[in-house]
């Protein structure tokens, strides 16, 4: 795979997760998990969404194989 590939195909990953999470908001507001009027206007509430909704993407993505999870950790190392 070229860096150029790299890019290309996580863009369109990225796409997807945005769209993900767009959802997922959605979700959230209609579902009545929250009272959304309980919390204040700051980012208190939307930083425990990203927490639960990362958790989606992390599912969601997971690699298919042992090695692959090898992989995946080392890139948290650089991030």
């Amino acid at each position: 795979m070229t860096k150029a590939q790299f890019r290309k195909k996580s863009k369109e990953l990225k796409r997807e997760v945005n769209k993900l999470i767009d959802e997922r908001i959605e979700k959230v507001i209609n579902g009545g998990c929250v009272e959304l009027k309980d919390y204040e206007n700051n980012y208190i509430l939307p930083k425990i969404f990203i927490h639960a909704v990362a958790d989606e993407i992390k599912f969601q993505f997971k690699p298919l194989y042992k090695e692959h999870y090898k992989i995946s950790k080392n890139m948290t190392y650089f991030l």
